[in-house]
């Protein structure tokens, strides 16, 4: 009998705090995902110029750029335009994350 295999994601995942790829990557990876880590958005990006992934993970709030500067950059790309990206922040509070990101 065959037995029924899911398929295997690819996730990259985006976060200044080391501490949230790990906690988030340690149970994303227990469920089968594979994984690409980055702490900021030129990493990011880099990344996506050299692999393909079937789903972003993006902090809004980093140094250097915003995740909203990210994603702008990753729909730019022709190749990445369809890219699901889930956005992640600690803030709970509309105004908190656009203040923060001022």
């Amino acid at each position: 009998m065959n037995e029924f295999k899911p398929a295997i994601f690819t996730i990259l995942m985006v976060d200044d705090n080391p501490k949230n790829l790990q906690l988030l990557g340690n149970t994303l990876r227990n469920e089968g995902y594979q994984l690409e880590f980055a702490t900021n958005g030129p990493t990011a990006l880099a990344w996506l110029e050299k692999k393909n992934f079937d789903l972003v993970l993006l902090d809004i709030m980093m140094p250097e750029m915003s995740g909203f500067e990210v994603c702008e950059r990753i729909r730019s790309n022709p190749n990445n335009s369809d890219l699901p990206v889930i956005f992640l922040t600690a803030k709970n509070r509309k105004e908190s994350i656009l203040q923060g990101l001022s």
